[in-house]
């Protein structure tokens, strides 16, 4: 394979954008019946933060979602206009090449775009026959309909026409597809991964009912973190940790197999595209970052005394695990209304993406049900140039981070859409600025969204913020590891990796199994993403440190790293020119997260 191909290979890998914010799993929380009406909780505001001239909107969307038809894509009419661009190439009519071009584009677009539909309709029913197999199908077809378009636009690159077709398709994208070589049927076989990630989909809906039998009773963690285990706990400690530990290692048991599957199909890929280690295949190719691995690893350093200090002064406080204390709990519907009231006061020039993904129904937020993607993100149907934000909602005071953070790439997709899906993959270290920050201005109307329960639901989002960096860093290291070490992996090598690093960074002292990797979806989905929750993290939490003393300041700072996008600049660059400080500055780490810990304990301190 080569680089044309690694670059695809980057670009459906992240078809999936921005999931949402992640966070320690926390014992299970009682329920709370929604409010329908956010009238009454949330009084509307006059006053609106002055406007800030970055960022400029492309022409409003005119397709609402349910328009959007899928058809079985059949690929004989792209095979045909592939066959006729090459024999306009062969007459040397430029024009005509040009044409054919720009046709296969928009058929590739569509394509490309009608896959995202099977994955969301896929991700909505996990379980629906239907749509995994069209899912399949059209992940499949994608390959086929790249690898068809890709070798066609080589062999024209080749002919007499050359120089006029480079010249019309951009000198970016000639230069990428000039030396492709076509994939052999092995090559474009991916059904071995999704059916392992549909694996993982499947078993994420039984996971908290593993358990283990002790004296003849089945224990699984809901009743271990009940009134069950505080009982057992004070009856025998000895017993509390065997039931713990049997449960942990059921779980590893059932996911590390299949996990270390992922890494064997994964480690392949490297191999295949000239690389010893995924890790660098994955920094360099899939990700484009602008830091090495290395650099990965001092950031790791600089974190975990951090860290050390978070989970033994803050981790435990009861705020962070009183969210049924926090009300109201919102549906779908006024979660939307309350982005549509307090986005015209951070910036009046975020209400346009929130109008046209109301508007034309440009989401799919419903409640976590069996069978349904447990997660939120934002992806691009590129050829109906709309964003889509899908995201399962828990029934708690995380569904408004949630929305607020998937929101943030909304209006990053909306405002920066893609150009040429040939050429780009968006940078994540950037777009999770755009949804971090997002998600933390949103803690200044705390106050009049949650009343009384405002400070509970100030410190969750906080230590969601943290605990981005934190677990960004933990998990990038967790993988590396394996990922740089790949043969021989087993449960118990897996469990040593993730528990040895857990009490690097703090999370306990000692602990014999910890099964609570499996819970992350993204260490199956998307292996090496999540350092970019840490670096984004860094610039949110400036953003939200300098609103506290200057909103509109701090709003000024989030619209320009805004408007550069995802997909054009390096995260070091916009940072640097945003006045943000990098990751890898000498105490950038320490000076960044001290206010948000200090922060963290005031709120504590109040609430005792």
């Amino acid at each position: 394979m080569n680089s044309v191909l690694s670059l695809m290979l980057a670009i459906l890998t992240l078809i999936q954008a921005a999931f949402t914010a992640v966070g320690t799993v926390r014992p299970p929380q009682p329920g709370i019946v929604p409010d329908p009406d956010i009238s009454e909780n949330v009084p509307v505001m006059a006053t609106t933060a002055p406007e800030v001239p970055f960022l400029e909107a492309p022409p409003a969307t005119e397709t609402d979602y349910r328009d959007m038809e899928y058809v079985h894509y059949d690929t004989a009419y792209f095979s045909a206009l592939a066959e006729q661009m090459l024999q306009k190439a062969d007459e040397e009519d430029a024009d005509a090449v040009c044409d054919l071009y720009d046709q296969l584009y928009q058929e590739y677009l569509k394509v490309d775009s009608l896959t995202t539909l099977t994955m969301l309709r896929h991700d909505a029913d996990f379980y629906d026959e239907y749509w995994s197999e069209e899912y399949n199908y059209m992940y499949s077809t994608w390959y086929e309909v790249r690898n068809t378009f890709f070798s066609a636009c080589s062999e024209v690159l080749s002919s007499r026409v050359n120089r006029a077709f480079s010249l019309h398709v951009g000198l970016d994208t000639a230069f990428l597809l000039r030396d492709y070589s076509e994939l052999t049927e092995e090559e474009m076989d991916n059904s071995q991964e999704l059916e392992l990630l549909d694996k993982y989909y499947a078993l994420s809906d039984t996971m908290d009912g593993i358990s283990y039998s002790y004296q003849g009773e089945d224990w699984d963690l809901e009743r271990l973190y009940g009134f069950g285990g505080s009982a057992l706990a004070y009856e025998s400690y000895d017993a509390y940790l065997e039931v713990y530990n049997g449960i942990q290692k059921a779980i590893s048991d059932v996911f590390a197999p299949l996990y270390i599957q992922l890494v064997e199909l994964w480690t392949q890929e490297a191999r295949d595209n000239g690389y010893d280690s995924y890790t660098d295949y994955a920094y360099e190719v899939i990700y484009w970052r602008d830091y090495t691995p290395e650099d990965a690893q001092r950031f790791c350093d600089a974190v975990k005394p951090i860290a050390r200090e978070y989970y033994a002064d803050l981790y435990y406080s009861d705020l962070g695990y009183e969210t049924n204390q926090v009300s109201p709990v919102f549906t779908p519907e006024a979660l939307l209304d309350i982005l549509g009231i307090y986005l015209p006061r951070i910036a009046p020039a975020l209400v346009e993406p929130w109008e046209q993904m109301t508007e034309h129904g440009l989401y799919d937020l419903q409640s976590g049900a069996a069978g349904r993607y447990d997660g939120a993100y934002t992806t691009n149907l590129n050829y109906w140039h709309s964003p889509f934000l899908f995201g399962s909602l828990t029934g708690d005071c995380y569904d408004l981070i949630t929305v607020t953070h998937e929101f943030g790439h909304f209006c990053d997709y909306w405002f920066s859409p893609q150009t040429n899906i040939i050429t780009q993959a968006d940078n994540l270290d950037l777009s999770e600025i755009h949804s971090n920050a997002l998600q933390a201005l949103f803690t200044a109307f705390y106050g009049e969204i949650y009343s009384e329960g405002a400070d509970i639901a100030e410190f969750i989002n906080l230590s969601n913020l943290l605990e981005n960096i934190i677990e960004g860093c933990l998990y990038d290291e967790f993988q590396r590891r394996i990922l740089d070490d790949p043969e021989d992996l087993t449960p118990e090598k897996i469990n040593a990796i993730h528990t040895q690093l857990c009490m690097e960074y703090g999370m306990y002292d000692d602990r014999e199994w910890d099964s609570s990797w499996a819970y992350i979806a993204h260490n199956f989905e998307r292996p090496l993403y999540y350092i970019s929750y840490a670096a984004s993290g860094m610039a949110a939490l400036q953003i939200w440190d300098m609103a506290q003393t200057d909103f509109d300041g701090a709003v000024a700072v989030y619209l320009n790293v805004l408007s550069h996008g995802s997909y054009a600049d390096d995260y070091g660059e916009v940072l640097e020119e945003c006045g943000l400080r990098l990751f890898s500055e000498e105490g950038a780490v320490e000076e960044v997260c001290r206010p948000v810990l200090d922060a963290l304990e005031a709120l504590d301190k109040a609430a005792r």
